[in-house]
């Protein structure tokens, strides 16, 4: 173990460290001469402050060798720092080799990276790829790791209408690559144009995009950046989407791109012709950004002009014409005789058509469909591209399509050209009426025998419901003023004498099943979960004796105990009651999958298994998208997907999707109901953990509210809000006050909860974190360590849950001067960290740089640096560079390079 130094006193901090700092940071903004000249008048003043200042940007500028070229290794901060720039000129232009593989020809350059088709050349066989090699912008480690994040992103995606990732890596020199498959392909408009397609065959083709950027929505990644260019069509006719995920990553600050890429101040990458407002807006973008550039280039490949009269090469007039005009008509758009048009017939003799009679195929429903599909505000555009490409289905079998819906006089038209040979035959053939009327009556006899068989079912579910009736009316008569005596019947009270009545019933399977698992289900409701998980257990019982006993009742009990159990705690059972009733229900009972694969996705959340539950929400999702409505089910997948994408730091994505989840429960339930609040809590929940604190307060402080006045001062759920509203206050720099609500949460959970119970380990994690706030590091260490212990035996060793606490743990193990414990603590947290969430993920980050402050106070400044430098470089990819705590983590570690060891670490650093 390294030798401890002694460790400064803060009052002696306060000293010339603390005029250096403030002078650095004032320097650091300056322009390089006007910084020399203000040292230079220090260095008259005050010598040794302007040594320290100039030794400390000295080792600021020294220091970009490290971070410019993150994330490569940061093993050897010292020793970088000492080092003078390389002065490297190289650039991936230059490059001649790749791997395996020898750059041919250069096949385009953009703002972001060079591409070149690239010839394996190592012997072993003969293949040829497209290689992209990153360009270097402004020397910013940032556009590394958004290469990166390219490339995971489609090494994830695999379609046949996807260009698939080969491989990928890092050249001798630094340029970051990846290894594509080689498409030989030309762009669509130029495929179409030149084989001279008509709109029918367009459309056709135009089907393969749609599939693969539906495909692609599904498992959450947006284009962002659809263009011809990246839409290639091959002499066999098989569409092939380059750069998926590039756009959703690519938004850098960026000095220029060419051609016709433009980068807005801000650092939004988008091509002009195709950009949706809200791209240009700098809004947040989602899947109806991508619907609008696929409205854009359906217009294009119909009309054969953009939408706004607009030359490709002005971006600044196209973000004018997107952003205030409508596009014309596309009959408008053939037609026009513009001087920068192409001329009307060459522009219907590539449709093989006619001006007039291309024209007129236009008019009409295919014009409506792009006015949808173009429209400024997302909310109004198709939901989402699969409904876009239904409604030029329904297009193309006469059918009335959504963008006109509602014109019934367009409805009948559509009907009449739909059926034009049978309402003619109507017309000249009137007997055949004579001879349906005889085959109608044919039939009425077997239809009569159907009919009378549902008549029998039907009498019998009657006669259930009556007895289901009966038996509530006599159950709420116990609420009668003159039954109850004057004094007030509570729910539970009800619930209770349901139980006693569900009981005595004898011979009526059925409903006795019935009743209790509606028992069940209110049970659970009024946060009695031990209560519901027996009622449901009796209802199975009972349903598992009967032979033929209704499986989509069976289903859906197993379900309940699937829920019921997950508020207990007992995530295994959970787990195996909801595989139980996927199996159990029918194939085609969608709503009921859709909501049994949400319920399986949430468990797989909380027990961090991400991966399975994307796998499990997204399916629920597509099931959801089949029914095409908002339901309360469907709000429950998006919610939980917004939960996912928040645990892995998707924080913007993670925001829209519960936003949207949020704003679908207030439409269904109005703002007073416990579902909505629910939807409220999870925004604020992202909020938080987004760095927006005070946010997240408002939204968490009002969910509270409703579900008081509405489930009352002791339901269980409220236990979450209070946990949370307790992180947002210590974020807020109210540790007591978050003690306040976390010893009520911890009140309520253990009157409803088992001792060992993920619910109570949070509440109890929350307690020993706001003691670190306040500096009380053995009474934070014991609720700490509580927490972990009950993170292990119900989540298992690798979760998320426990790698906080046990970051949390090693916190409060520092400030006892622990420090051996919080460093295996640590080292422990960060494996999970990456094993769960990635390299780079900002709780890898985070995780980092508390080794860094451990190996400080142990003496060990060489790995002090190591860690804080590639801790400071992952969080300043998820924060930017600008973020207060990545500055001044930043400045420790580059201070400590300069030599100025004695600095302790930022507070940050350390709780």
């Amino acid at each position: 173990m390294s030798p401890r130094h002694a460790i400064p006193s803060r009052a002696a901090l306060t000293g010339e460290w603390v005029r250096a700092d403030a002078l650095f940071s004032a320097l650091l903004d300056l322009p390089a001469a006007e910084r020399a000249s203000q040292l230079a008048r220090c260095r008259e003043d005050d010598p040794a402050l302007a040594e320290t200042v100039g030794r400390l940007l000295d080792a600021e500028a020294r220091s970009h060798a490290l971070f410019d070229r993150a994330p490569a290794s940061v093993a050897m901060l010292a020793a970088a720092a000492l080092r003078e720039p390389s002065g490297d000129d190289s650039s991936p232009a230059t490059v001649s080799h790749v791997g395996p593989y020898k750059l041919v020809q250069c096949l385009g350059k953009g703002g972001t990276a060079v591409v070149w088709k690239g010839e394996r050349d190592d012997g072993e066989f003969q293949q040829t790829v497209a290689v992209k090699v990153l360009r270097r912008w402004l020397d910013s480690d940032e556009s590394v790791e958004r290469f990166r994040e390219e490339r995971r992103i489609l090494a994830s995606l695999e379609h046949p209408n996807l260009a698939r990732l080969l491989d990928g890596g890092v050249t001798d020199d630094g340029w970051p690559y990846f290894i594509m498959e080689y498409v030989d392909g030309t762009p669509i408009t130029e495929y179409c144009d030149r084989r001279r397609l008509d709109v029918s065959q367009r459309l056709t083709l135009l089907e393969q995009v749609f599939q693969v950027v539906q495909y692609a929505h599904q498992r959450l990644v947006v284009h962002r950046d659809l263009k011809p260019s990246n839409i290639l069509v091959t002499d066999a006719g098989q569409v092939k989407l380059l750069d998926f995920g590039i756009a959703k990553v690519l938004q850098s600050d960026a000095a220029s791109t060419p051609g016709n890429e433009l980068t807005e101040p801000g650092g939004r990458l988008l091509t002009p012709a195709y950009a949706s407002p809200e791209q240009l807006l700098g809004e947040r973008v989602s899947t109806a950004t991508d619907v609008y550039a696929l409205g854009v280039l359906l217009y294009r490949l119909l009309a054969g002009r953009s939408p706004y009269r607009v030359r490709d090469g002005q971006p600044a007039l196209f973000q004018d014409a997107i952003l205030h005009q409508v596009p014309p008509s596309l009959p408008e758009r053939v037609l026009a005789r513009d001087a920068d048009d192409e001329d009307p017939r060459q522009l219907a003799a590539a449709r093989a058509s006619t001006p007039e009679r291309l024209a007129r195929t236009l008019r009409g429903d295919l014009d409506a469909i792009c006015q949808v599909a173009l429209r400024k505000e997302p909310e109004h555009r198709y939901a989402s591209v699969e409904q876009l490409s239904v409604d030029i289905q329904r297009y193309r079998e006469r059918l009335p399509v959504l963008a006109r819906a509602g014109n019934r006089r367009y409805r009948a038209g559509r009907f009449l050209r739909r059926n034009a040979l049978a309402v003619a035959a109507s017309l000249v053939v009137p007997l055949v009426v004579l001879a349906a009327l005889a085959a109608h009556v044919d039939r009425l006899s077997t239809e009569r025998d159907r009919a009378a068989a549902a008549a029998l079912l039907a009498e019998r579910e009657a006669a259930k419901a009556q007895q289901i009736s009966g038996y509530l009316v006599d159950l709420f008569r116990a609420a009668d003023p003159a039954e109850s005596r004057g004094g007030d019947v509570t729910a539970i009270q009800l619930v209770d004498r349901g139980i006693e009545r569900a009981g005595a019933i004898h011979g009526d399977t059925a409903l006795q099943a019935t009743m209790l698992h509606v028992l069940g289900q209110v049970s659970r409701s009024l946060g009695r979960y031990q209560q519901s998980d027996e009622l449901l257990l009796q209802a199975l019982t009972l349903l598992e004796r009967e032979v033929d006993n209704s499986r989509l009742m069976q289903a859906d009990v197993l379900a309940e105990l699937g829920e019921a159990n997950f508020q207990l705690g007992r995530l295994e059972v959970a787990e195996g009651y909801h595989r139980r009733a996927l199996a159990t229900l029918p194939e085609d009972e969608l709503a009921r999958r859709a909501r049994t694969l949400t319920n399986l996705g949430i468990v797989h959340i909380v027990t961090s298994r991400y991966a399975e539950a994307r796998d499990l929400l997204v399916e629920a999702l597509t099931f959801h998208r089949r029914a095409a409505i908002d339901s309360a089910p469907h709000a429950t997948t998006l919610n939980a997907l917004g939960t996912l994408l928040s645990r892995e730091a998707r924080h913007s994505e993670a925001i829209d999707m519960l936003q949207h989840a949020y704003a679908m429960r207030r439409s269904l339930f109005g703002d007073t109901h416990p579902q909505t609040s629910v939807a409220r809590g999870n925004l604020g929940i992202a909020l938080l953990e987004s760095g927006d604190p005070a946010a997240a307060a408002d939204h968490l402080q009002q969910a509270l509210a409703v579900d008081e006045q509405v489930l009352g001062p002791r339901h269980p759920s409220l236990a979450v809000l209070l946990n949370q509203l307790a992180s947002a206050r210590r974020e807020l720099g109210d540790p007591q006050g978050a003690i306040a609500y976390l010893v009520r949460a911890v009140e309520i959970l253990r009157e409803n909860h088992e001792e060992h119970s993920p619910a109570i380990a949070a509440a109890v994690s929350g307690l020993g974190t706001a003691y670190l706030k306040l500096g009380e590091f053995d009474e934070a260490a014991t609720y700490l360590a509580q927490a972990v212990a009950i993170d292990e035996r119900v989540l298992g060793p690798q979760s998320r849950e426990l790698a906080i606490d046990l970051v949390n743990l090693a916190a409060a193990r520092n400030g006892q001067t622990r420090y051996d414990e919080a460093e295996a603590l640590l080292l422990r947290s960060l494996g999970i960290f990456r094993t769960l969430l990635g390299e780079r993920h900002e709780l890898a980050g985070d995780t980092l740089r508390r080794l860094a402050a451990v190996y400080w106070h142990r003496g060990d400044i060489p790995r002090a640096i190591e860690f804080g430098a590639e801790g400071v470089a992952i969080l300043a990819e998820v924060h930017g560079d600008g973020h207060a705590d990545v500055v001044a983590m930043h400045r420790w570690t580059t201070a400590l390079a300069a030599g100025e060891r004695a600095l302790p670490p930022p507070v940050t650093m350390l709780l």
